[in-house]
């Protein structure tokens, strides 16, 4: 009888082996009959599962889902007050519900709410006067040119800017752990503010933040609003990281712009359909993700702010300068090199000569210091005699060290106290005990630093 892994049940005794074999063939039965479970609640679900939603007329005939247009203005009964279209629907209101408007604020507190609402920062004593006479003489022309002023401030721009960045989550840094700073960021915050001041059309400040660089590829100002797309939390993932998370990572980015189109510019949470269809609004989870695939088209990416042809010739210029800086710079290395050559061989010579050993090794670690007969003699020198290791107790005598250490640390640990057992200590009768612990290890931290830039090999 076959069993699965290719077990086979030799005999019909109970022996160890074939309890084995039933027993992996009763796994195995079970995780058949597991799967099979799995299956017929899959197709039993799917059959009584509820139909994909359907937008229907029904459903696109909600107010907000239709094109804006201008209704009839009322008519109200205090005509003296109406100055723009807008106050008839507020009088008209007011006038429904037996109302009145409030009295008419006076200059100076007038002109702080001008102030307030257009740039955000109060006026100085100055203008508050300046206003407070020409309202004297004409309020409705003083109210008109103060407010034409502040429009055209730039502050304008900065101050009302803030609230379509909150909405879009503008921010300097990445967010999530890393929270690595975004240097070019700013191109986008500026790309809002200039847009206000300069008045432009809303369905252009829409299309180019959605698709600027495909709409107009040569405009740097449309390739700046595409910061509106990548403006969400980002994480610079790691070279051995999981695919599985990558693309966890990667779907929950699109999520972001998705979620953050929807709430901006349709006032619709389209994050509810990732999973489902939505609960309230029609967004059946097809459009989700057609929505997806059409963000799923690009990346992240740093994008010369200026036309093709101009990026083009920056591109050609600055490798033309690399070259040249490349060259130079090579050059240069060369002659320090060789400029440097003369002295590095005059302080060997000084640190040879300095060596308590015969002339002819001497003359034969001047002359050829990396031939075999030369580092042979470098390896017979004791330790304290190596230029290469110049330490505190090898730059001066250790009358107080312990024999067979060469100002090396002893192999028992140093105790307060015990003038032999300090591993760099300069041993002299006027030096107190205190004062020895004291200057033992900056010494020769600063000789090592010396050794260390001195040092020729």
């Amino acid at each position: 009888m076959g069993f699965p892994n290719g077990i086979q049940l030799q005999s019909s005794r109970p022996t160890w082996t074939s309890c084995a074999a039933i027993r992996a063939l009763i796994a195995h039965a079970m995780r058949e009959s597991l799967v099979l479970t799995l299956a017929a609640a899959l197709m039993a679900s799917a059959a009584t599962a509820a139909p994909e939603m359907t937008v229907t007329d029904e459903d696109r005939k909600h107010w907000s889902y239709l094109p804006l247009k201008s209704p009839p203005l009322p008519s109200v009964k205090n005509v003296a007050s109406v100055r723009t279209p807008v106050d008839r629907f507020i009088l008209a209101r007011l006038e429904a519900n037996k109302l009145g408007l409030s009295p008419q604020a006076e200059a100076r507190i007038l002109v702080r709410r001008i102030y307030f609402d257009l740039i955000g920062l109060p006026p100085t004593p100055e203008q508050v006067e300046s206003f407070f006479r020409a309202f004297a003489n004409d309020s409705r022309s003083a109210v008109e040119s103060l407010v034409d002023q502040l429009l055209a401030s730039p502050l304008y721009g900065e101050r009302w800017a803030r609230h379509w960045l909150d909405v879009v989550r503008y921010a300097d840094s990445d967010g999530q752990e890393s929270d690595a700073d975004r240097p070019t960021a700013y191109h986008y915050r500026d790309f809002v503010i200039r847009s206000l001041n300069d008045d432009l059309a809303f369905d252009t400040f829409a299309r180019w933040q959605l698709a600027g660089d495909e709409l107009e590829p040569d405009n740097p100002q449309a390739l700046a609003a595409t910061g509106f797309i990548a403006a969400g939390t980002h994480a610079a993932l790691p070279d051995n990281l999981m695919e599985e998370e990558r693309i966890r990572t990667r779907f929950n980015e699109l999520d972001d712009m998705i979620s953050t189109t929807g709430s901006a510019m349709l006032g619709l949470t389209l994050g509810c359909a990732r999973c489902h269809d939505h609960k309230y609004d029609p967004v059946p989870r097809r459009d989700y993700y057609r929505m997806l695939s059409a963000f799923n088209g690009g990346d992240r990416a740093q994008l010369p702010l200026a036309p093709l042809e101009d990026v083009r010739r920056h591109r050609e210029t600055e490798t033309k300068w690399k070259q040249e800086f490349d060259a130079a710079k090579k050059a240069l290395d060369e002659w320090i090199q060789q400029a440097r050559k003369p002295h590095e061989s005059a302080a060997r010579d000084a640190k040879i000569d300095a060596l308590k050993i015969a002339d002819d090794e001497k003359s034969l670690l001047k002359n050829d210091p990396n031939g075999s007969n030369a580092r042979n003699l470098r390896r017979s020198f004791p330790r304290n005699s190596k230029s290469r290791r110049r330490t505190f107790g090898s730059l001066f005598p250790m009358t107080n060290a312990p024999s067979g250490t060469h100002g090396r640390k002893p192999s028992r640990p140093w105790k307060p106290g015990n003038p032999n057992r300090c591993p760099r200590r300069l041993a002299s009768p006027t030096l107190a005990p205190n004062r020895a612990r004291l200057f033992c290890w900056p010494a020769v931290i600063s000789v090592q630093r010396v050794s260390r830039w001195s040092w020729v090999s």
